[in-house]
């Protein structure tokens, strides 16, 4: 049974026993995004989204499409246009020099990753700061292991984390809570 309770004022500070755990569990991560991807057709769209920020800088941030190619073509659906993490894609390539794919797939999608058990790191020591690095150790297996639906959580968390959607289930969404959680009290 679920139990609401007063949070801790503060936080705990972690157990010295689990900070080299932790940091391995966050590289551990950081390696699956790495060597791990599964091809989705929505790999063309963002990534083309990227790559256009990245080619006209002086364009209007995602005005027009760039899937097709056809100039004048506005953006496929009107709500890419609130899309944000292919900007930073785009922005970040055309400062680095690096290729896009180079700095969605080598470098920030592994960031994302080391960072995903850190986040739940903060989440679950705020909710249980006796258990939470197990918690962690749980729920990172399972988004590792959980081979399920191709829309699925585990599916979505390191194979694809370089999409928004996965960045923000995986990395964001337990860092609102945790400090939503902490700012309710």
């Amino acid at each position: 049974a679920l139990r609401l309770r007063r949070l801790p004022v503060e936080v705990a500070a972690p157990e010295p026993r689990w900070d080299r755990a932790i940091w391995a569990l966050a590289a551990l991560c950081a390696g699956a995004v790495l060597i791990s991807h599964r091809p989705d057709t929505d790999d063309a769209l963002y990534l083309g989204i990227a790559a256009g920020v990245a080619d006209f800088p002086g364009a209007p941030l995602l005005k027009g499409d760039t899937l097709y190619g056809i100039p004048g073509l506005p953006i496929l659906l009107s709500t890419y246009r609130f899309h944000s993490i292919e900007a930073l894609y785009g922005a970040a390539s055309y400062l680095s020099g690096l290729s896009v794919l180079a700095v969605c797939h080598l470098v920030l999608a592994p960031l994302w990753g080391f960072l995903a058990p850190l986040a739940w790191a903060r989440l679950l020591r705020t909710l249980s700061p006796e258990r939470w690095f197990w918690g962690v150790l749980g729920t990172v297996g399972y988004l590792l292991l959980d081979g399920s639906a191709h829309g699925g959580w585990g599916n979505l968390a390191f194979v694809r984390i370089f999409q928004g959607k996965a960045v923000f289930l995986t990395v964001l969404a337990p860092l609102v809570t945790a400090y939503g959680l902490r700012f309710g009290q």
